[in-house]
């Protein structure tokens, strides 16, 4: 028979594949049954309440600037970062330069607005005076 070793709270047990199987499929079932709802209920609520805590935030700090946080997800990637050619004779470097802010900004869409400390200080082109 093909057993397993597993620890639950640091003691041992013994548990063969056929029992663990049917431990795992009751848990579901008892997840689905009675935990799923209530939960996907609770991330609904918790969603509207985020939502409604952050235009709070904004209309109590209008001169602050707020952030995405990636729905608190972690986001791990490897690899090389470098640039790229999309078209012949095109290129995109993997870094953003001040001429590529200034020519992208928008007032009209928040992410694109340049504050006027860096209009400034592009204009003069003294940028190591902050």
């Amino acid at each position: 028979m093909n057993c397993l070793e597993i620890s639950i709270t640091k003691i041992p047990k013994r548990f063969c594949a056929t029992r663990l199987s049917r431990l795992i499929a009751v848990s579901e079932a008892f997840f689905e049954e009675h935990l799923s709802q209530p939960m996907q209920q609770l991330i609904g609520q918790n969603d509207s309440l985020q939502r409604l805590y952050m235009l709070a935030q904004m209309q109590m700090q209008p001169d602050k600037r707020f952030y995405p946080d990636a729905n608190f997800s972690l986001r791990v990637t490897y690899g090389n970062v470098d640039g790229f050619h999309p078209a012949d004779a095109v290129y995109y470097n993997y870094y953003t330069t001040l001429d590529g802010i200034m020519e992208k900004e928008d007032p009209n869409i928040y992410d694109y607005v340049v504050e006027d400390k860096l209009k400034t200080l592009y204009k003069k082109s003294r940028f190591w005076s902050v």
